[in-house]
């Protein structure tokens, strides 16, 4: 049985450990196929449902959680995705997301996923 698994992890260490991995670099590559090391695995995908075996590369998307309390560092969410949704184009996957995130959060939930300009 396929399991969901949705880790919260700092946004700040998550942007960074994006924008490395998206660069090559081996060692943040290395950093996310870790985070799923201790879960046995079959996953399910955030966005579909779909069954994602424990092999290979596994993909990530990262979407904002609740806003963060007084004093405390904002948090994001990171599931796994599979291939055919890395395959989406990227509105048809960010629609999903913000869909998926508004049923778990409710509708009033606002969050912006535009980068720095």
């Amino acid at each position: 049985m396929a399991e969901l698994v949705i880790l919260n992890i700092p946004s700040d260490l998550s942007e960074r450990m994006h924008r490395l991995a998206q660069a090559g670099d081996e060692a943040a590559e290395r950093w996310f196929q870790e985070l799923w090391s201790e879960y046995p695995g079959p996953f399910e995908c955030f966005l579909c449902g779909a069954e994602i075996e424990k092999q290979g590369r596994l993909a990530t998307l990262a979407v904002p959680d609740r806003p963060a309390k007084k004093g405390h560092k904002p948090q994001m969410m990171i599931s796994l995705i599979c291939a055919a949704c890395v395959g989406l184009p990227p509105m048809v996957r960010w629609n999903r997301a913000i869909r998926m995130v508004k049923r778990m959060h409710g509708r009033q939930f606002n969050f912006r996923l535009a980068g720095r300009r």
